[in-house]
């Protein structure tokens, strides 16, 4: 297989290496994707001409290596076009195929569902007509493994569109969660679609069971949404996930293990794996990674397996992989709940604090104390929006911001308030901006961290403390600074354990 090589940085790098670099990493990228398309779809001949690619990717990495750019230049140039010949005849000999499937169930589908007057398979329907353009524009973009996703989940829907005509009440995985955000709906759309496969196969009734309560879980997450709790919608659309897994457990046990349903099994498994990585944050757990490390290892495993034809070891090595994945999303269910606990708790606590601290401060004749109990009830606020939203470390984060004004105001009213001069506040401003600062360069290798809930509102805290600091309010600017400074710290602690 074809590992990139990335020389070590020189001091002086010039452009050409650095044009030749990105050279590499864009083949190293288009190779990945080539290499999924292949797993899924076997062509020998594509096999063929994606080894004489990376024959030509080696040479050009020794040809940087002896300093000889020129060569390297022409040689992985050469390499990238016949990586593009060896994708395009796999789609050509596969995807095309899968195409066309579709199109001709989109076919079928119309003619069953439009004018019956059924809205919920009308709705399906046209989700799958979305997907389907969705396909049709990643692979304009050569976006392969995500053009077939996406076909395969225009597939489903278009199916369970002509299903849900034909039988009455039945499961309708894209209404159940179309109003939650777009990509928790590819996600359970794929898995759900990948479990009714399996179901359809293993003839299982306890599989079948509880599939249908994820679907009804999905509904209720759906209404709960609707009503604007949030927070529900994702305990419950968890719970539908969580079902949707231990209904594939029950199916696989018993199904066919042919080829092509492993190969299923493997794709349904990824895209639970990348479910559970969106959910690490809420798992206070150190060992998380080293837990998911070992889930890859046995997906890599199980496709090598697959490829040679081994597919007792496939099996197993995807049952492994299931019980890891099952577990950890029922350890952070469990999680999420008792943080939404902690939280809802904590904002009731708020709300009396609030009404205490002001009972004491009414008639202290210091505005600041006004001031200040303002800046608390809008940060309470903002913390049950982020409660509501799902937004958990972001609102703990609003409601100790809270508290920490109240504290303020509450010592001024008692006349027990820090004395801050203008010099005391510029050096803890300028310390938060100096902060920002770091985290902004370094978020260019960590882009996710440029657009953090609690970065964004260390900034916001910056701007306020400037405002006050050009006002003259000192003692308010130093608490603002201070509050961005704890925020800017978290989201930096965060960033380093994900």
């Amino acid at each position: 297989s074809f590992s990139l090589w990335v020389p070590a940085l020189a001091p002086a790098q010039t452009p050409q290496v650095a044009t030749l670099k990105q050279l590499l990493r864009e083949y190293k990228r288009k190779h990945d994707n080539a290499l999924e398309l292949l797993r899924g779809y076997k062509n020998d001949r594509a096999r063929v001409i994606l080894t004489k690619s990376e024959e030509l990717a080696r040479q050009a990495e020794d040809f940087m290596r002896r300093d000889k750019a020129s060569q390297a230049r022409q040689t992985i140039l050469l390499a990238h076009k016949y990586l593009d010949k060896a994708i395009q005849i796999a789609l050509t000999d596969a995807a095309l195929r899968l195409i066309a499937q579709v199109n001709e169930t989109m076919r079928r589908a119309e003619g069953m569902v439009i004018g019956s007057g059924n809205r919920e398979a009308e709705r399906m329907l046209q989700s799958a007509k979305k997907n389907q353009r969705e396909a049709e524009y990643q692979r304009s973009l050569g976006h392969y493994s995500r053009a077939v996703e996406r076909y395969r989940i225009a597939l489903y829907q278009a199916e369970q569109a002509m299903r849900v005509v034909s039988v009455s009440g039945g499961a309708a995985a894209s209404a159940a969660v179309r109003d939650l955000s777009k990509q928790d709906q590819t996600r359970f759309e794929a898995l759900a679609g990948r479990t009714y496969e399996a179901i359809q196969q293993s003839h299982n009734k306890n599989a079948r069971g509880i599939y249908e309560q994820a679907m009804l879980q999905a509904r209720k997450a759906e209404e709960a949404w609707r009503l604007g709790n949030r927070a529900l919608a994702r305990q419950l659309y968890s719970n539908a996930m969580r079902l949707l897994v231990r209904a594939l457990d029950l199916a696989s046990g018993q199904a066919n293990t042919g080829e092509a349903y492993l190969r299923s099994e493997l794709e349904t498994l990824k895209v639970l794996f990348e479910e559970v990585r969106r959910k690490a944050d809420l798992m206070a757990n150190p060992q998380l990674n080293t837990v998911l490390d070992r889930v890859h290892r046995h997906l890599s495993q199980a496709a090598i397996a697959i490829e040679e034809k081994q597919l007792q070891k496939a099996r197993a090595e995807l049952g492994l992989a299931r019980s890891i994945l099952s577990r950890i999303l029922r350890e952070a269910g469990r999680q999420s709940m008792q943080n939404e606990q902690r939280i809802a708790r904590e904002l009731a606590n708020l709300q009396e604090d609030i009404k205490s601290v002001g009972q004491q401060i009414a008639a202290s004749p210091d505005n600041r104390a006004d001031e200040l109990m303002e800046l608390a009830k809008r940060a309470a606020r903002r913390a049950e929006k982020m409660y509501r939203a799902g937004q958990h470390r972001a609102a703990i984060q609003s409601i100790l911001a809270a508290q920490k004004f109240l504290s303020v105001a509450e010592a001024i009213a008692a006349d027990r308030a820090p004395s801050i001069n203008e010099t005391l506040a510029r050096r803890n401003v300028a310390n938060l901006e100096q902060m920002i600062r770091e985290i902004d360069n370094s978020a260019i290798d960590n882009p996710d961290l440029q657009n953090d809930d609690l970065l964004n509102q260390a900034r916001e805290m910056l701007g306020q403390a400037q405002q006050k600091l050009a006002e003259g309010s000192y003692l308010v600017a130093y608490e603002f600074a201070n509050i961005g400074i704890n925020f800017a710290k978290r989201a930096l602690r965060s960033s380093r354990n994900d």
